[in-house]
This record gives C-alpha cells, sequence and structure tokens, in this order.
C-alpha cells in the first residue's frame, strides 16, 4: 500500500490548478474523497494483475481532491456546462504513475467518461462554455 498524501483544493488554491493543468494531471470525475483509498488500490490491483495499459502508481502518492462548486467557480462554468455543486474529482499528477505511456491506453478501455487528462477537461469546458454564452 502506497502512502497517499490527500490535499483538497479549494477557490484559492488557483496556482495549484495552474499546475495540474500544466502538468497534465489525470482526474477522475465523480470520486468522492472518502473514495481515494479504494481509487489508488484499483490503480495498484490493476497494474499489479498485469493489466496490459495500466501505469501503476509509485511508493508516495499525492492526490488532489475537490468538488464541482469549486470547479464551477475557478473556470466559470455555468447552466448546463456546469457540475453539481458536490460532485467530487481527484486529480492525481502524472510523476506519480510509473508508466505514463501505458496510462493513455488504460484510461481509454477502463472509463474514458470519468478519466480524462485535465487539460483536455478544461479545454473542452472552456470551449463548452463559450459556446453557452454565444448562444
Amino acid at each position: 500500500m502506497p502512502n497517499i498524501t490527500k490535499i483538497k483544493l479549494e477557490l484559492k488554491d488557483g496556482e495549484t490548478f495552474d499546475k495540474l493543468y500544466k502538468e497534465n494531471a489525470l482526474i477522475v470525475i465523480g470520486c468522492a474523497e472518502e473514495s481515494i483509498e479504494s481509487l489508488v488500490n484499483k490503480f495498484l490491483d490493476e497494474y499489479e494483475e498485469g493489466a496490459p495499459y495500466c501505469g501503476g502508481l509509485k511508493d508516495d502518492v499525492t492526490v488532489y481532491h475537490t468538488i464541482g462548486e469549486v470547479i464551477n467557480s475557478i473556470y466559470n462554468l455555468h447552466g448546463d456546462n456546469a457540475f453539481q455543486s458536490e460532485i467530487g474529482f481527484a486529480l492525481i499528477p502524472l510523476e506519480y504513475f510509473k508508466d505514463t505511456g501505458k496510462l493513455a491506453i488504460f484510461r481509454i478501455t477502463m472509463d474514458p467518461s470519468r478519466l480524462k487528462w485535465f487539460d483536455d477537461f478544461v479545454d473542452n469546458n472552456r470551449r463548452r462554455e463559450e459556446e453557452y454564452a454565444n448562444n
């Protein structure tokens, strides 16, 4: 079992959101804070069982957690483009994965609607928000 450091992200953490965006963290949509350990274990189990595309995790992992209310505020999401206030988001920087090359395929095969690259997640929501504002 790795050592898991959990960091809660709030509105004041804009710089951390920017860093996670630039480093292209993996975001897990719909992950409650109390489910972080099971999420990490899922990645470890898949890797140890020889899942052909799992990137595995290192021994020390930092997982950031936030909620929809914060995501909506940080990225100015509104209407149909906004998330439910209490939905959870876990963000894992790529530096904590053993093999990021395999992670891309793992993300697609496991659950592409919940596992996304954070920069894609942000850019797609910004684009939708622009479309929403123009209609």
